[in-house]
């Protein structure tokens, strides 16, 4: 049976609504992949727009593989200035709305360092939210979890 966008968008509409009936720390995080290629590489902006609108904690970017001859012309050269700038947008929109964003094997442009207070505030603000979105999502056993892989009790002699 082939994909419906319209049943996928409902599906991620419904779901994004049963999350937020949960209590903050019994959320699940939503990450979403994207394969990266020439036909969809202007709709990587967008996509990070749309995934925002569900929540979204992160944006795995993955380039096309060329397994077959005939997906040669799908593959992506990222020295090019078009690429770069197309990956640079959706790096600051993702910024911007606070999604983590990472494109495999390529070095994203950096963005600009704040220059204002209030721009060192949102900057903080965004780096923090962003860090401790995982301990607001799976809640208080993902700390204790994390606290307890660092403190492991070591093992009584004998």
């Amino acid at each position: 049976m082939p994909a419906r966008w319209d049943t996928l968008t409902g599906n991620l509409d419904r779901l994004h609504r049963l999350r937020r009936e949960l209590r903050p720390w019994r959320r699940p995080i939503m990450n979403f992949h994207y394969v990266l290629m020439r036909r969809n590489l202007e709709e990587l902006p967008a996509f990070v727009d749309l995934v925002a609108r569900w929540g979204a904690h992160a944006v795995y970017v993955i380039p096309l593989i060329d397994v077959d001859s005939s997906l040669a012309a799908e593959r992506l050269d990222f020295e090019d200035d078009g690429v770069r700038a197309v990956v640079a947008e959706a790096v600051a929109r993702a910024s911007r709305l606070g999604i983590g964003l990472q494109v495999q094997g390529v070095d994203t442009v950096p963005r600009p360092r704040p220059r204002r207070p209030m721009e060192w505030a949102q900057h903080g603000w965004r780096t923090t939210a962003s860090a401790l979105r995982p301990l607001f999502s799976q809640g208080p056993y993902y700390l204790f979890r994390k606290l307890g892989q660092r403190v492991a009790p070591s093992s009584p002699a004998i």
